[in-house]
């Protein structure tokens, strides 16, 4: 397993160092994936050397790597390796665009599919594929890489539509039970803004912190144990479990813990003078300023709700979106004469549709 590109001379000195001189001396930047592959190729010491460090190239070298992650040495060389070609292929792909869209303001969508070819053709995935483009965007900008940011943000953008796409359709495969205000609030919310919307996890994370600090308002609050306090987070946790489990609170009080949590603790209130600002559109954002519209905060609520156990389901009034509480999880339709406002005692723009029991 020799290379005759080195000569023995260069060979045998690289073999005589300690391998930890070997491996800082391997890790330089100036070395590429390709003169690694090379050095890998030399022999099985120079292969083992190699491997062992292939981790501390991909974390060092590139910044972002998403959800992708290798368990063993012979991954993160292969996650290397398609890293390397996917740079390679893009900056082809950059400089095709630049040459056919270079008169336009803006680079048209058919024009774009050509990073899904190049996930067709080349073994990458998007999720490799997406985190070179991030890698692009990150870099600071200057005159000499304008251009490929300019087509690597367009590029990440359509990769990311073309996924919820396929999300899109999955959720509207689900039955009808499935379909949460949330999941399709998350979906919009990441079409509009696919670079800046968080992923599902983080926002029902958020959601579920909501759920919880509501669940320890309907139980008293944190309390001791053994002379210590509990774990917050813990604590959260098992306040949310016993409410959804034990079931000793009624439909009325939780909804009135979440009353007092969003509007009073939280904050959370209609838009007002500002309300067709996009972001009071946007699930994320809501939840960062809380602060929306109707249905958004509607959906939060909901939400939050089914987290505890109450079941809520979207009616969409002349003019306004509202919510109707169900006393179990199969309620009638709701109906126009069932409905009241909780605007007044709280004095937000949230309003639920309530049927009598």
């Amino acid at each position: 397993m020799e290379n005759p590109s080195l000569s023995p001379s260069v060979r045998w000195v690289l073999l005589s160092l300690p391998n930890e001189l070997l491996e800082q001396i391997l890790l330089s930047p100036s070395l590429c994936v390709p003169d690694l592959c090379r050095v890998r190729r030399v022999c099985w010491h120079l292969r083992n050397v190699v491997d062992r460090l292939w981790t501390e190239v991909a974390m060092s070298r590139w910044r972002g790597w998403g959800s992708i992650s290798g368990s063993t040495h012979w991954e993160w060389y292969s996650l290397c390796c398609q890293r390397y070609q996917c740079e390679c292929q893009l900056t082809s792909v950059f400089d095709r665009l630049s040459h056919r869209c270079y008169k336009l303001y803006f680079t048209d969508e058919d024009e774009l599919e050509i990073f899904s070819t190049v996930l067709q053709k080349k073994a990458f995935s998007p999720d490799v594929l997406l985190c070179v483009l991030s890698d692009v965007l990150q870099t600071p900008p200057d005159a000499a890489n304008l251009t490929q940011q300019f087509y690597a943000l367009h590029g990440k953008e359509y990769l990311i539509r073309q996924q919820l796409i396929s999300e899109w359709r999955e959720l509207l495969q689900l039955p009808d039970q499935e379909q949460t205000l949330e999941k399709g609030a998350i979906l919009i919310a990441q079409w509009m803004r696919p670079c800046h919307c968080p992923g599902s996890s983080d926002i029902a994370l958020q959601l579920d912190s909501i759920a919880e600090m509501v669940a320890v308002h309907l139980v008293g609050g944190a309390t001791h144990e053994e002379g210590e306090v509990r774990d917050t987070k813990r604590v959260r946790r098992s306040a949310l479990a016993r409410v959804k489990e034990e079931g000793c609170h009624s439909v009325d009080e939780r909804l009135a813990a979440i009353n007092s949590v969003m509007y009073d603790q939280l904050g959370y209130k209609g838009a007002g003078e500002a309300y067709y600002e996009l972001d009071n559109s946007f699930i994320d954002r809501v939840l960062e300023r809380r602060t929306g519209i109707p249905i958004t905060l509607c959906v939060i609520y909901e939400a939050v709700a089914r987290r505890l156990g109450v079941h809520l389901h979207p009616v969409n009034f002349p003019q306004h979106f509202v919510l109707q509480i169900t006393r179990g999880k199969n309620g009638p339709r709701p109906h126009p004469d069932h409905c009241v406002s909780l605007e007044s005692p709280y004095q937000h723009n949230l309003w639920t549709c309530l049927h009598g029991s």
